[in-house]
């Protein structure tokens, strides 16, 4: 019986002490926790106190904060008085200008440069080298050159014009003419540094300044690697030209610019023209010497009547000649008209040079599918360019003399 009431008690007096620990345990957390009370409350105020300048020394930042947008609230303040015509102009032009640099004109509409190879043209409008275009730089010789307007196109120099300085009013007032500008090495007019101002076949106007050259071996320009190699090539063969290659900066102006110069140009002429004209001042009147008396002489035979002088016929005007002497110098500089000139003067397609080259097997070699079919229509061997064309393996070539009946 005492042994069955063993386990009994000690199951008892287990639960009594992990009861008594337990207490003690809790007792001990309560004491802690008041303790931590108690200190918390006695601690002097001190934090506060010392934390409290805080948002006074940071109150000024909302005050500077909001002097921002006052400070920057009149830039816009520049820009609004610009006049109508700089608002339709690109901003590029303007945005891209940077303190002490050359500020572009207002009035310009795009800017930039170009390399005109020996006898090639330029279309100002596109900015593109090829057959069409505004200006031929001509290549009359290994020393004499120049650039010649095309069509309706027309050149003015710009004498004593500074090209930075020079905008729309002074480009409608330069003397433009349709003939060629240039000449031998001395290159009048298209010294490095020469203004010049260009009225294209489409009406837009453009001022140009001669930046300087390179010699026909050269190819190290911009653009020159859109040239064709084998044209490439056959320059190289020849003797080296200084100044073949004339590299131009140019300034196109925008369309209300023109407008607004030409307007007022046109108000001045009229101005000029109905101002009544100033009064010429009379002559003085120079008493009249009088004439001596001469006796007369006694009549003689010579006194006959003397036979009167019958006038010759005007004689007829000359006709100007073509423009080349052969057709191969024609296919050379690339010219269709002056091509066209000789053709219908019945000269020889077929004459070959020194070496038996035809003008077809030339124009072939060049890649000039637009003289080379000049040539075929006025009845050139056909077989002879497909000969140059198949040792160039010009796919292109090969197709137009199948296409007039090549084997």
């Amino acid at each position: 019986m005492a042994d069955s009431a063993d386990p009994v008690a000690k199951a008892k007096r287990r639960r009594l002490i992990i009861i008594g620990v337990g207490g003690v345990l809790v007792v001990a957390c309560v004491a802690l926790a008041a303790k931590f009370l108690l200190e918390e409350e006695s601690k002097p105020p001190a934090k506060p106190v010392a934390q409290a300048p805080k948002p006074a020394a940071e109150a000024p930042k909302p005050a500077a904060d909001a002097a921002k947008p006052a400070a920057e609230a009149p830039k816009p303040a520049p820009e609004a008085p610009k006049p109508a015509a700089v608002a339709a102009a690109k901003p590029a032009a303007v945005a891209a200008a940077k303190p002490g640099a050359a500020k572009p004109a207002v009035d310009s509409a795009a800017r930039g440069r170009i390399v005109i190879p020996g006898t090639y043209r330029w279309d100002a409008r596109s900015n593109s080298i090829g057959q069409g275009g505004d200006l031929w730089w001509q290549q009359k010789s290994d020393k004499e050159r120049a650039l010649n307007p095309q069509g309706r196109a027309m050149l003015a120099i710009a004498t004593g014009q500074s090209f930075d300085d020079m905008g729309a009013a002074q480009m409608v007032q330069l003397p433009y003419d349709s003939a060629p500008l240039g000449g031998n090495d001395g290159m009048t007019g298209l010294d490095p540094g020469a203004v010049l101002g260009l009225r294209t076949q489409d009406g837009d106007y453009l001022k140009l300044r001669v930046v300087g050259y390179y010699d026909s071996h050269n190819f190290s320009y911009p653009g020159a690697d859109k040239l064709p190699e084998k044209w490439k090539e056959l320059t190289r063969a020849k003797p080296k030209i200084e100044r073949y290659n004339i590299e131009l900066e140019w300034v196109a102006y925008a369309g209300p610019a023109i407008a607004a110069a030409k307007g007022a140009e046109a108000r001045r002429a009229a101005a000029e023209k109905a101002a009544p004209p100033k009064a010429a001042e009379p002559a003085p009147v120079k008493e009249a010497a009088p004439e001596p008396v001469a006796e007369k002489a006694p009549a003689t035979q010579d006194d006959r009547p003397k036979p009167v002088a019958v006038a010759r016929r005007p004689e007829p005007p000359s006709v100007p000649g073509p423009r080349y002497n052969d057709v191969m110098t024609a296919v050379l500089y690339k010219d269709s008209e002056g091509l066209a000139e000789l053709l219908a003067l019945g000269r020889w397609v077929d004459k070959p040079d020194s070496k038996g080259k035809t003008a077809l097997m030339v124009a072939v070699a060049m890649d000039d599918a637009v003289i080379a079919e000049q040539l075929l229509k006025a009845g050139a061997d056909v077989s002879r360019g497909m000969s140059v064309a198949r040792e160039f393996r010009n796919q292109q070539m090969m197709a137009l003399m199948l296409k007039y009946g090549a084997r």
